[in-house]
């Protein structure tokens, strides 16, 4: 990873602590995971510390775990753009 990059997580990591956790990245980039309760503060951080001054959030995910392995997922139909 190039020395900005670095110096960027070093950054946040200082900044946000326990706030967020450095996920591994195959593809040379900074990712991180933040727990939804620090979702808002850290991305408004993000956009208005000038050490920061994110601009755009790309990618925002999520997943609900609340029936993993209890339920089975049957959708009543699939098309080329997606399930019903």
């Amino acid at each position: 990873m190039s020395d900005p990059l670095e110096s960027l997580a070093n950054s946040i990591e200082a900044r946000f602590g326990e706030q967020m956790d450095r996920a591994a990245s195959s593809c040379g980039e900074l990712t991180y995971e933040v727990h939804k309760d620090n979702l808002i503060k850290v991305a408004t951080a993000m956009r208005t510390e000038a050490e920061f001054g994110f601009e755009v959030l790309i990618d925002v995910c999520g997943v609900d775990y609340l029936h993993y392995g209890s339920d089975a997922w049957t959708p009543n139909s699939a098309t080329g753009t997606g399930f019903s």
